[in-house]
């Protein structure tokens, strides 16, 4: 879980995101949000509008798109 609020608080105060997080935008019915990956299967789905950052969802690729 150390992994996960590492991110949290990047994302939470605006950092720099590294670039093995793989972050990118999200197609489709998950547009407007984001997706990085925590460790290879281990992804956390965002958003950030203005100034806040809502947290969608958490999980493996397979849970989350069903592919």
């Amino acid at each position: 879980m150390n992994k996960l609020r590492d991110v949290i608080d990047l994302l939470l105060d605006g950092q720099f995101l590294p670039r093995e997080l793989s972050d990118h935008p999200l197609k489709d019915e998950w547009k407007p949000n984001r997706d990085l990956h925590i460790e290879p299967d281990w992804l956390l789905i965002y958003r950030v509008d203005r100034e806040t950052v809502r947290f969608e969802r958490t999980g493996k690729h397979s849970d989350l798109f069903g592919k």
